[in-house]
């Protein structure tokens, strides 16, 4: 598998209810610098896929979508351990 971090979902504009979560550095550092980038993983053992989203600073973080965060039994500001991997 890929890459194993420990990430606390966030909320970036509280007008929104889009909830995401950053990636660590190594794992960022398997996904291209510019665009959207597809991926698989793990949250604490749940399968999911998503995209990964690049950030002005350097950063990457993946949205955690509601069904997501109930299949998980995640909430906002919850941590979790994520393993990722580029999607082929």
């Amino acid at each position: 598998m890929g890459v194993k971090f420990e990430g606390t979902l966030f909320l970036p504009n509280p007008a929104k209810s889009f909830t995401f979560v950053m990636l660590s550095p190594e794992a960022g550092a398997q996904f291209p610098d510019k665009g959207m980038s597809p991926l698989k993983g793990t949250i604490n053992g749940t399968p999911f896929e998503a995209s990964v989203h690049p950030l002005k600073d350097g950063g990457r973080r993946i949205y955690i979508s509601k069904a997501l965060r109930e299949a998980t039994g995640l909430k906002l500001g919850d941590t979790a351990i994520f393993e990722v991997e580029p999607a082929e």
